[in-house]
């Protein structure tokens, strides 16, 4: 896959953007993807905050094989070097993330890069990062999956996203 693919993509399908989270689910991650794949998804990314990706490394090979068996795209949250190892489209890095260059050379140029922005100031310097494909802006409601996020607002959302030449997810609670 590539950032050429993904962008085409985005021209013409409408987007949804699942984040995966097991704990919530009561399933596995591969559980999940495949549910969201045969639900018609196409953009997942693979999030887990309980155990490490180590204990988990063989359900992320089965989510990147699933994802390429339906033509969809697969981010692996927070770890660029576990998306290269298992051949995922690429990586979202949180603000308390290794640096967006960073996940580049581990990924290359063909790599997905995806930011969560919080505020203002997050999603302008996203926005201005050359390494960022694209942003995610939230909690724009409530979420217990994530904890000590200020909410965002749709009208921030809105006001921020007029005029970017990137795209923009708004993440939490949805």
């Amino acid at each position: 896959m590539s950032r050429e693919r993904f962008f085409a993509w985005l021209d013409v399908r409408p987007r949804l953007y699942v984040i995966t989270d097991p704990e919530s689910a009561g399933m596995c991650h591969s559980e999940i993807v495949r549910r969201v794949l045969q639900a018609g998804g196409r953009l997942i990314q693979i999030r887990e905050k309980i155990k490490d990706y180590d204990e988990i490394f063989d359900d992320i090979v089965r989510c990147v094989r699933l994802c390429r068996k339906f033509g969809a795209f697969c981010m692996i949250n927070d770890r660029p070097d576990i998306a290269a190892e298992v051949g995922a489209d690429g990586v979202h890095l949180g603000q308390e993330d290794m640096e967006p260059a960073a996940a580049r050379r581990w990924l290359g140029g063909a790599g997905i890069i995806g930011r969560s922005t919080h505020n203002r100031e997050e999603f302008t310097a996203a926005l201005r990062d050359e390494e960022v494909d694209y942003l995610a802006y939230g909690a724009v409601y409530g979420t217990a999956t994530k904890s000590g996020v200020k909410r965002g607002s749709l009208e921030e959302l809105r006001e921020l996203t007029r005029g970017s030449k990137k795209p923009v997810a708004a993440v939490g609670g949805i």
